[in-house]
């Protein structure tokens, strides 16, 4: 590790721990964090206990210092004695780890410094670190060493609250947040003036190309809708383990015309306001801020009624929710919207109103913040 000035005691050095930083709702979250806290009380580090992706623009975009711990597996001793000396020199006060493994090396480091803050973000919408007698039993054991456990879909509160023995009301829920400004739908007349006389409908998909996206329901729904004779146009951003079989699915359908794979797009903020409808159906969902960008957008949303989904996307007003995970349901969620192109762009309205009213960036940061202060003792306030 390589020594570092201390900074002034008059700030609140906050370490960001994770596993890695690979794609994924977690480290937008944490750029987020780093990037806007209130400079003047907050002092951000980042913490990656996995080398960092290569060639990743992203990672140069994160206005922090970003150090890695170089695990290789489990539980490691000289991690954990990195992690030790990295605190003491950076004097940090709080720990905030967003995953499992992060969690249970800052709940070590307490051991060692009693003093230290740890704050736990549960992100995940798988229940691996959650499920079965042997986590619930070492999560209550991390319970009494973590100051607050924060969650960001009421799903996922209940979740946790169980396994980590708790009542859900001692979680604090703070949704995962988008910069809504980034988002420039178009204005309803100049939308209805772009579909005066196209019948094509053009919708999008964003999401990694795996089994739990569950993205060939989607291609089986477009299938449906395509032989009942509407002109329907389906564009699929993301790559995965899943490309071949999706690419081999829209043969085997006769659907190839009706959709693009584009792969990893880097600016889908640009054009998601360019398409009609957004729809994706995972089967599992911790929270899902690529509905907040959809609705930011100004699109109505078709998605699966699981995990945080329901927290963003508001039933037959900002889009569909359904329950049965088929390709014929999912068709004719989205025949509801296609069917009538008023309701779809009033959807999209509201959906836009409410991704700005409570998902937008500030808020998210505002609620951390006041988390922060909460947990130490000095009069944060007169820092300034």
């Amino acid at each position: 590790m390589v020594c570092f000035k201390t900074q002034s005691t008059k700030m609140i050095n906050i370490l960001h721990l994770v596993t890695s930083l690979d794609r994924g709702g977690r480290r937008q979250s944490v750029r987020y964090l780093a990037a806007t806290l209130d400079k003047h009380i907050f002092q951000s580090y980042i913490g990656s206990l996995e080398p960092l992706p290569i060639n990743d623009p992203f990672i140069h975009r994160i206005p922090a210092e970003i150090f890695t711990f170089k695990r290789r597996a489990g539980i490691e001793l000289h991690v954990l004695l990195q992690l030790t000396r990295f605190c003491r020199q950076k004097r940090i006060a709080i720990i905030h780890a967003h995953d499992g493994a992060s969690h249970f090396y800052g709940c070590l480091l307490r051991v060692l410094h009693p003093k230290t803050r740890i704050i736990y973000t549960f992100r995940r919408s798988r229940d691996l670190d959650i499920a079965g007698i042997k986590n619930s039993l070492r999560n209550r054991v991390l319970r009494n060493l973590t100051h607050t456990l924060v969650v960001t879909s009421r799903e996922r509160q209940y979740a946790l609250a169980k396994s980590f023995g708790c009542a859900a009301s001692e979680i604090k829920l703070i949704h995962n947040a988008i910069d809504t400004s980034r988002f420039s739908p178009l204005l309803p007349d100049e939308k209805a003036q772009s579909h005066a006389e196209d019948k094509l409908f053009n919708l999008i998909s964003v999401a990694s190309l795996t089994e739990i996206k569950n993205l060939s329901c989607v291609f089986e729904a477009i299938a449906v809708l395509s032989k009942k004779g509407y002109q329907i146009h389906l564009t699929v951003c993301g790559t995965g383990p899943e490309y071949a079989n999706l690419t081999h699915l829209t043969q085997e359908l006769a659907i190839a015309k009706n959709i693009t794979m584009t792969g990893h797009h880097e600016a889908v903020h640009q054009i998601l306001h360019t398409f009609d409808l957004f729809v994706l159906v995972p089967k599992m969902e911790a929270f899902g801020l690529v509905f907040v960008e959809a609705m930011a957008a100004g699109l109505p949303v078709v998605a699966s009624r699981v995990g945080g989904i329901p927290d963003i996307v508001t039933d037959k007003q900002t889009g569909l929710l359904i329950d049965d995970i088929e390709p014929t349901v999912l068709a004719e969620a989205i025949e509801w919207f296609i069917t009538d192109r008023d309701r779809m762009r009033e959807a999209g309205m509201k959906g836009k109103i409410r991704a700005e009213s409570l998902f937008d960036i500030k808020r998210m940061i505002n609620e951390y913040e006041n988390t922060y202060k909460a947990l130490l003792p000095t009069n944060i306030d007169n820092l300034r």
